[in-house]
């Protein structure tokens, strides 16, 4: 018996309901599943992002670490060379220069000040061994000789050491000044502080500057000197490519 039109109708509509509500589920469902999905992706591509910006920051500090250690390094070099060079220069072992620069920095001497009274110190004894300029009077004054018994030039850091000990038993002021200028230039009166420490006090600053490592051997400053040497020679060579 066939159904009544209002009934069909009835039956037609409550299935069209119950069929949106499910299409409506079902769409929520893969709209909740999209967002998951992209909230996901995104969470995934900031994690890539991060460790592709740890892998760029750990690069360029790895970068920046070697370029400090190659010229920690040329630094070390070059510091080398030029101790090498300046013992060479003052007549004095490159050991005991070292040594003795590292004394002179904790009295406030300067390297390039130490260097510049060393070497008018060398300039000096020489000229007094002849008998002549102003430190042949402040050597005799101190009663030192410039030569040992042999006839010899004694080494500067010789000379520095029987001076610190003449020094050490004189009251700082004018004379002890005037006499450091004569025996050392006009870096004389900044070399008082390590003079008046006696050659027992430098020798104690120099033995603890071995003890550190800090004082330079021959082999490995005239390596440093070649090595540094080297490199100037190859900078002329692609300078005149």
């Amino acid at each position: 018996m066939a159904q009544p039109i209002g009934a069909l109708r009835a039956e037609m509509s409550a299935g069209w309901g119950q069929f949106r509500n499910d299409f409506m589920q079902a769409k929520k469902a893969v709209q909740d599943s999209a967002a998951g999905m992209k909230k996901a992706m995104s969470g995934a591509q900031a994690s890539f992002e991060k460790v592709g910006t740890a892998i760029k920051a750990m690069s360029a500090l790895a970068i920046t670490a070697g370029v400090a250690l190659g010229a920690m390094i040329k630094g070390q070099i070059d510091a080398a060379d030029k101790a090498q060079k300046t013992a060479q220069a003052i007549g004095m072992t490159v050991d005991k220069l070292t040594a003795l620069q590292y004394a002179a920095d904790l009295s406030g001497i300067s390297q390039e000040q130490l260097t510049t009274a060393l070497t008018i110190t060398a300039k000096n004894a020489a000229l007094a061994a002849e008998g002549t300029g102003s430190a042949a009077d402040a050597y005799a004054e101190l009663g030192i000789s410039v030569k040992d018994a042999d006839g010899k030039m004694k080494a500067s850091n010789v000379l520095i050491d029987e001076v610190a000990d003449n020094f050490a038993k004189m009251p700082d002021g004018v004379k002890k000044t005037s006499l450091a200028v004569q025996l050392f230039g006009r870096q004389g009166a900044a070399m008082i502080p390590l003079l008046n420490s006696g050659a027992a006090g430098i020798k104690e600053l120099t033995d603890e500057a071995a003890k550190f490592g800090l004082v330079l051997d021959t082999e490995t400053a005239r390596k440093a000197e070649r090595f540094s040497d080297n490199l100037d020679r190859l900078k002329g060579v692609q300078q005149g490519i």
